[in-house]
C-alpha cells in the first residue's frame, strides 16, 4: 500500500499507519510504503513500532517524479488518508491521484478538499471517513481480499483520468473558455 507527499499533518499518514496496525490485529498483514518527508517522521514512525507493524513500513524520503511511476506499478493502492487540521489546513486536489489512476492503481481517499470532486465511491476508487483508522482498514481488507474489485476501479479510475485530463479535453475546455470571455469583453 502506498501513500505519498509531504510527511504533515494534513496528510493524515498517522491514520493510514493506525490502519495498518488495525489490519495487522486482524490477520492481515500489508507492506506499507510512505513516500515523502517532512516534520512527522520521527511521530510515523514511532507510531509503525507502537502499531507493531516497523518491520513493513517503510519511509525511504524524498523521491524523484519520474519514480513514482515504478512505486505505483507494485501497489495494491494509493492511499490518500487527507485530513482537515485544527487550522483548516486541507488537500486541494493531489496530483498522485490522477498519477495512480494513470497508472492503472486503485485509490482510496477521504473526502477532503477537492477530492470528493473525482474519488467516487465503488467506481473511481473507495472513499472512507477522514480520520477513521477502522474504514481505511476495512477498505483496504476490501481491496486485498476481492481482485474483482481491485481489477474495476482499476480499470475506472484510468478511464476517469482519461476522460478528466486527457490533452485534447484540456485543449477544448481552454479554447471554449477563451472563447467566452473574448465574447464577454468584447475584445478579438
Amino acid at each position: 500500500v502506498l501513500a505519498a507527499g509531504n510527511l504533515v499533518p494534513a496528510k493524515g499518514f498517522d491514520v493510514l499507519v493506525c490502519a495498518a496496525g488495525i489490519l495487522a490485529e486482524r490477520g492481515t498483514n500489508i507492506r506499507l510504503r510512505i513516500l515523502g518527508e517532512g516534520p512527522e517522521r520521527t511521530l510515523l514512525e514511532s507510531l509503525a513500532h507502537e502499531k507493531g507493524i516497523a518491520a513493513n513500513t517503510e519511509m525511504p524520503g524524498y523521491y524523484k517524479h519520474e519514480d513514482f511511476a515504478g512505486h505505483l506499478a507494485g501497489a495494491l493502492a494509493l492511499v490518500v488518508p487527507a485530513r482537515v487540521t485544527a487550522t483548516g489546513v486541507r488537500e486541494g486536489l493531489p496530483t498522485v491521484i490522477a498519477e495512480a489512476w494513470i497508472s492503472g492503481t486503485p485509490v482510496i481517499a477521504a473526502p477532503v478538499g477537492g477530492i470528493p470532486e473525482v474519488v467516487i465511491d465503488g467506481d473511481t476508487g473507495l472513499v472512507f471517513e477522514a480520520e477513521n483508522a477502522e474504514a481505511l482498514a476495512d477498505c483496504i481488507a476490501r481491496l486485498v481480499a476481492d481482485k474483482m474489485l481491485w481489477e474495476t476501479l482499476s480499470a475506472s479510475g484510468k478511464n476517469h483520468a482519461n476522460e478528466l485530463f486527457s490533452p485534447d479535453k484540456n485543449v477544448r475546455t481552454l479554447i471554449e473558455s477563451i472563447k467566452s470571455k473574448t465574447r464577454f469583453t468584447g475584445a478579438g
